[in-house]
């Protein structure tokens, strides 16, 4: 399930009965895997220079291709809050 809200977008997730799923299950649950990354292809944007001087990019519309669960997401925002019990 995938949706936004005014802050951010946010996903639940099926974890596959694997063992590549039961790690990323156990790391998630165990804290040591915190963030995620999404990717994706820009479809449309926007660029701006800030008053400080920094190119700004803004995405305003993407096409997603995976979300995975990563030790230092591209985006420092991009946090995991919560990991159920997968039973």
């Amino acid at each position: 399930r995938l949706w936004e809200d005014a802050d951010a977008l946010k996903f639940e997730a099926h974890v596959s009965d694997t063992a590549l799923g039961r790690d990323a299950y156990t790391l998630a649950h165990d804290g040591a895997i915190r963030s995620a990354s999404i990717g994706f292809y820009e479809r449309e944007w926007s660029d701006e220079v800030t008053d400080d001087g920094e190119q700004l990019r803004t995405q305003t519309r993407i096409d997603l291709r995976e979300i995975s669960l990563v030790p230092v997401p591209a985006y420092e925002g991009a946090q995991i809050t919560n990991v159920r019990n997968h039973h």
